[in-house]
């Protein structure tokens, strides 16, 4: 079996996406499967997704495979692709726009110093000398997980 026969296992249409959230979830809430197996398979998929999307011979050869169609937007087996060109523009080049960087920058790190002043706080603290009155932020958690390969 091929690498990409394996990928054309997986669902392919809105539907059978659906469809496949549905059991996987089912399989998953009912007990049949270790859900710690189940997200290490996720993970490996969005890993792997996200190297080939990133390959840009790939991207390349897909770009290729639709210049074949002469309009910007065609329907390939029930999805939808439409050419498009990415735009990105270098503004280093104009002084005003570094000068108003820079500041920018600098007042990033000014918030990220006032926010880590914050954050020790356990009660409101006021600046006799500045008039200011400092109040700690409203602590905000969930309980969560990462996953990373070793």
């Amino acid at each position: 079996m091929t690498a990409l026969a394996e990928l054309k296992r997986m669902p392919s249409t809105k539907e059978e996406i659906a469809s496949f959230v549905a059991l996987a979830k089912n399989e998953i809430l009912s007990g049949y499967e270790n859900p710690l197996d189940f997200d290490i398979q996720l993970k490996a998929m969005e890993e792997t997704i996200k190297t080939l999307r990133k390959d840009e011979k790939i991207k390349a050869t897909i770009l290729k495979e639709l210049e074949k169609y002469p309009e910007k937007t065609i329907l390939f087996k029930g999805v939808q692709f439409t050419k498009k060109e990415s735009v990105k523009y270098d503004y280093s080049e104009d002084s005003r726009w570094v000068e108003l960087n820079k500041k920018m920058e600098a007042i990033k790190e000014e918030m990220k110093a006032h926010e880590e002043l914050l954050k020790s706080l356990k009660a409101p603290l006021f600046n006799a000398e500045t008039g200011e009155e400092y109040t700690p932020p409203i602590r905000k958690a969930d309980d969560t997980y990462s996953i990373t390969f070793k």
